[in-house]
């Protein structure tokens, strides 16, 4: 870097060592450390129990006098359990006391409150004042309880050893508590069974008030059975209708089948196209670079989504750090490709699109073999710990800056692939021009961002993001069609054996580790090209571009939604996820300016979100109602969202007090006014979980191996399938006579 590494401070270090520390301990205990601590527990106690030496009664009192407190004498008589209970309980007193008396001795308990300056109308000082007088009495309790805990309780705890002490000692020793913890048990027990006895009393008294108000019984049951007849009808055309639309193109299996899934994904591909061409923009100019610059988005999150069908979808590795290996090739490439002047390295840009994809398919490959025997959710635990780390060293390790000055966070200045023979041409008019905006500007100069702009109508050079476009849709349709050949052949249906089974796939002779790492290797290098890909979008990237919520979140958005397993329905989520973007970015423009398109849907959406927050109650009670009739109506799921989400409601109206909207949207800056990116997150988060309790195979399911029965040679293809299948009875009859004779 021709500079000294001067680190100003460990900020990195200290925010990577947590999640440095939680990978060692998956490592070393792959199961968890309540695992661990359970299997040390189960042998000890194997321990002891093949051990015959019998413990001194007179050492174990002596041990009770002296460390009765801390329960020595049970863990010498080898009663543990109760010997971790007092040792427990004396270390927790320990901490509580000492903790609740240090705020006790810090605080303003105790102290008097100033009050209400005279002349002040405004609740705000009173309010406070409140709130204050409550907190010193809270304190003050908390406090008093501290001064009982310590040193109260272990005195008690060390008074109660003694007694054993002294009846373990003239071998008259019995479990004290547990005379008291049955009769508590049986009170608990009475207690439940009393109230069963009275609920089940309530029920039967139930039937008698229908019977009293039958006429309205039954006029709500037949209304019920009046709707749930038409529903079911409704949903059986529906059906019938979908039915018959896979029986006319042939897709016996409907959704499941190849051609039924093919058919699918170009309706839903239409659809998205037409939302791509209706998203509204000032001119034709503008319109080509919006259109590219959703393709870019596309094909990242198409790359980054095939990425996680590798792992995921086929392999059944849950991976939430698909970020990780993006990183990694964003990262890479930007700083072998930046200047050697502003610490770079000044390659050229495909060695270092191909180093990085070495390098991440090289991570996942060894990521492999220490996550070996970690559980599905300790190994998404580590990927996710991975791409925070990666995070956090991007903020704070100068080893990973390029393209700005020393101080600079992030990688920027790196070239983009294509861009000054896009702009110039040749290297000629490149250097006559100074660089490839001049040349952008200079309608003489003959190149291909000048000649696509006339052949497109434009009255510019074509933007250059139009080639970003080419190379991500490029990009995308190759790994696509390679994916496609991969899950078709041997290895695919390897991949899927391991994701139903490890053990049967083992037990068939495949090398499971093996597989799962060349399945990690292929993903982290596809990944990689993503974020080479995202990179040269932002032309300069900082840690804010690994966020989860703006990478991870959205890339399994669109894996759940789009359907696990398949590529056609990685393309249809992708493409739902970039378009969610655009959109909002759309609405958040159109909230300022009334000439915007979309500028009365924004307002509409700003009113609801207004009126949610200003009158949750009004909002629940709604809900509330809706779920009352979907509840008569028999729809059980449906009613119960709706009351989680009036009961929500009316818990934000009692925590919430009204000022607190007002300081935080006050009247001069506008009023409350709805964050269109924070509405998008959430509006992703509704799709997800609808997608998963209602859809959770996703728009696009996985299309099933459905391999074709057998054919005798010389038949005919419709009797020859039954007639290849031997009959398994008959020749079970035919070796039971055999063994007979």
């Amino acid at each position: 870097l021709e500079s000294a590494l001067d680190r100003s401070n460990y900020f990195a270090l200290g925010a990577v060592t947590p999640y440095a520390i939680i990978i060692a301990i998956l490592l070393i205990m792959p199961e968890g450390i309540g695992k661990a601590y359970e299997d040390w527990n189960i042998e000890r106690i194997r321990n002891r129990a093949a051990s015959r030496k019998v413990p001194n009664n007179k050492t174990s009192a002596i041990w009770g006098v002296l460390f009765g407190w801390a329960g020595a004498h049970h863990f010498h008589q080898g009663r543990g359990s109760r010997g971790v209970s007092m040792l427990v309980l004396t270390f927790s007193a320990f901490v509580l006391g000492k903790s609740l008396s240090f705020i006790k001795t810090n605080s303003f308990a105790g102290e008097n409150t100033i009050s209400v300056p005279e002349g002040l109308s405004s609740s705000y000082h009173a309010d406070w004042l409140n709130l204050v007088e409550k907190e010193q009495t809270a304190i003050e309790i908390l406090g008093f309880l501290g001064d009982i805990l310590w040193p109260w309780v272990p005195i008690f705890i060390w008074l109660f050893a003694c007694y054993e002490s002294y009846l373990i000692a003239n071998g008259k020793y019995k479990d004290l508590l547990s005379e008291p913890m049955a009769r508590l048990n049986d009170f608990i027990d009475n207690t439940s069974n009393r109230i069963s006895e009275s609920v089940a009393k309530v029920n039967e008294t139930i039937p008698s008030f229908r019977t009293q108000d039958s006429y309205f019984a039954g006029l709500l049951d037949d209304f019920s059975t009046l709707i749930n007849k038409y529903t079911d009808m409704f949903k059986q055309k529906a059906n019938k209708i979908l039915s018959t639309f896979f029986e006319k193109i042939g897709a016996k299996h409907g959704i499941e089948s190849e051609r039924g899934s093919k058919v699918m994904f170009w309706i839903y591909l239409s659809i998205l196209v037409c939302i791509i061409l209706w998203l509204p923009t000032v001119g034709r100019d503008e319109k080509v670079s919006q259109i590219s610059i959703v393709l870019v988005t596309i094909s990242i999150f198409l790359l980054l989504a095939f990425s996680l069908n590798i792992h995921t979808g086929m392999t059944g590795l849950v991976n939430f750090g698909v970020i990780f290996f993006a990183s990694i090739g964003a990262i890479i490439v930007g700083i072998l490709t930046a200047p050697d002047d502003l610490y770079g390295y000044n390659w050229n840009i495909f060695p270092a699109v191909v180093v990085a994809m070495i390098v991440s398919a090289v991570f996942g490959y060894l990521l492999a073999y220490p996550t070996a025997r970690l559980r599905s959710d300790y190994f998404a635990i580590i990927t996710i710990s991975l791409g925070e780390m990666v995070r956090i060293l991007l903020s704070g390790e100068p080893l990973l800056r390029a393209g700005g000055n020393y101080s600079a966070i992030g990688v920027q200045r790196y070239p983009l692939p294509f861009k000054d023979w896009w702009f110039c041409g040749s290297e000629s008019q490149l250097e006559a021009s100074g660089s490839a905006v001049e040349c952008s500007l200079d309608k003489d100069i003959d190149s291909m961002a000048w000649t696509v702009g006339e052949l497109m109508g434009l009255d510019r050079a074509a933007p250059y993001m139009l080639v970003l476009a080419v190379i991500g849709t490029v990009s995308a349709l190759i790994v696509w069609k390679l994916l496609d050949m991969l899950f078709r052949s041997p290895w695919g249906r390897i991949l899927r054996s391991i994701r139903e089974d490890e053990e049967v796939a083992q037990h068939h002779g495949h090398d499971i580790l093996t597989h799962k790492a060349r399945s990690l290797a292929l993903g982290a290098a596809i990944a990689a090209l993503a974020g080479a890909l995202w990179a040269w979008k932002l032309t300069g990237f900082a840690p804010t571009f690994m966020s989860p919520a703006k990478s991870t979140f959205l890339v399994w958005a669109a894996f759940i939604i789009g359907g696990a397993g398949n590529n056609r329905g990685m393309v249809i989520g992708a493409t739902i996820i970039a378009l969610t973007q655009f959109v909002f970015s759309v609405l958040v423009a159109a909230q300022g300016s009334s000439s915007l398109p979309l500028h009365e849907q924004a307002l509409l959406i700003n009113e609801k979100y207004v009126w949610i927050l200003t009158a949750p109650l009004e909002a629940a009670g709604i809900l509330m109602l809706f779920s009352l009739i979907t509840l008569i109506f028999k729809k059980y799921n449906v009613a119960e969202n709706l009351f989680w989400f009036s009961f929500m409601l009316v818990i934000c109206e009692i925590l919430f007090d009204s000022r607190a909207i007002e300081e935080v949207f006050p009247e001069v800056l506008g009023g409350v006014k709805i964050q269109m990116n924070f509405l998008k997150l959430m509006l992703i988060g509704i799709l997800i979980t609808l997608s998963l309790k209602y859809n959770p195979k996703g728009l696009l399911p996985e299309v099933p191996y459905r391999p074709e029965r057998p054919i005798a040679t010389g038949q005919d293809s419709g009797k020859t399938a039954i007639a290849a299948i031997p009959d398994y009875e008959e020749s079970f009859e035919e070796e039971e006579a055999h063994q007979d004779e």
